[in-house]
């Protein structure tokens, strides 16, 4: 029987024998994080039949109808059958068929590929015999990554903490802790940045220390919490920066008003030892811009 010439009443038929078999199937159950690569083993060893006489084919019920994420037609992989959602994720090892190895390779994984996979070898010689099936329950996984956690110094003692976490799938709760004691710092403001499969988290929050902190941020995730390592958040003694200052505008005045004082002092010390120089000048200035002083004692005609 051609799998490509097959009728709709054979793929009904097909379709009923995957009702009645993934009841009693040998299967395994499996967990796959999201993104990363999975292997869900079938393997129909030692081969019965001359593997160019086989048909296997791994599907996934999805919703009303089968998705078929791997073929096989008379021994030789068929991509023609494969869903357009596992082309370029979903292959089989062609130097393994021979052994009887039909392991589906799954990579990128996405929640859409939760479900329950069926792994059917049938012999093609009429009546169409079934020599081997399994299945794979899927689990996909999500987690966030280890938060990551930064520090910005607002103004004083107001401190912005920042804490990011990617790749889980909904949105979670995020806690602010002091690690020496386990008491809570707070929440923060919660930003939440949805993808297509996975969600990304970054919480900020803003608070007043008065001294040194052992702070964790925590992801609280029904899949899983996960927890930064400790930061260390050192506060300066409350006086230190008023003292910095003041030490740095200290060293800016003397160094401007030092050397006016000196040269002040320079002058002077010459004007004393130059005194009827210094006296002369100073008389000549008086008499040249001075007002002539009114003359008394005498008539105008004594002038």
């Amino acid at each position: 029987m051609d799998w490509r010439a097959m009728s709709v009443r054979d793929r009904l038929l097909l379709g009923l024998l995957w009702y009645l078999i993934s009841g009693w199937a040998h299967g395994r159950s499996l967990v796959g994080r999201l993104g990363t690569k999975m292997e869900m083993p079938c393997r129909y060893q030692p081969l019965r039949a001359p593997l160019h006489q086989l048909y296997m084919y791994w599907q996934i019920k999805d919703s009303e109808k089968d998705l078929t994420a791997a073929a096989v037609v008379n021994g030789q992989v068929d991509e023609k059958y494969q869903h357009g959602a596992f082309k370029g994720r979903a292959w089989l090892d062609r130097t393994k068929l021979k052994e009887g190895d039909f392991t589906l390779h799954l990579s990128n994984l996405t929640q859409k590929d939760e479900g329950t996979y069926l792994c059917i070898v049938m012999f093609e010689k009429p009546p169409m015999t079934l020599m081997h099936n399994s299945t794979v329950q899927l689990k996909v996984m999500a987690e966030f990554t280890r938060p990551t956690v930064t520090i910005n110094m607002t103004s004083g003692q107001e401190f912005t903490l920042i804490c990011n976490s990617y790749g889980g799938l909904q949105k979670p709760s995020v806690w602010w802790l002091n690690s020496m004691d386990g008491s809570l710092i707070g929440s923060g403001h919660l930003n939440t940045e949805k993808h297509e499969d996975y969600v990304n988290v970054t919480s900020i929050l803003t608070v007043n220390v008065t001294q040194s902190l052992n702070i964790t941020c925590t992801v609280e995730n029904p899949q899983g919490n996960v927890t930064s390592k400790p930061y260390i958040l050192e506060i300066p003694p409350p006086n230190e920066h008023y003292t910095e200052r003041q030490s740095h505008v200290s060293e800016a005045v003397i160094g401007t008003v030092l050397p006016l004082l000196v040269l002040a002092l320079l002058v002077v010390g010459l004007c004393l030892v130059r005194k009827p120089q210094c006296i002369w000048h100073a008389g000549l200035k008086d008499t040249k811009e001075g007002t002539e002083l009114p003359l008394q004692g005498r008539y105008p005609e004594e002038i």
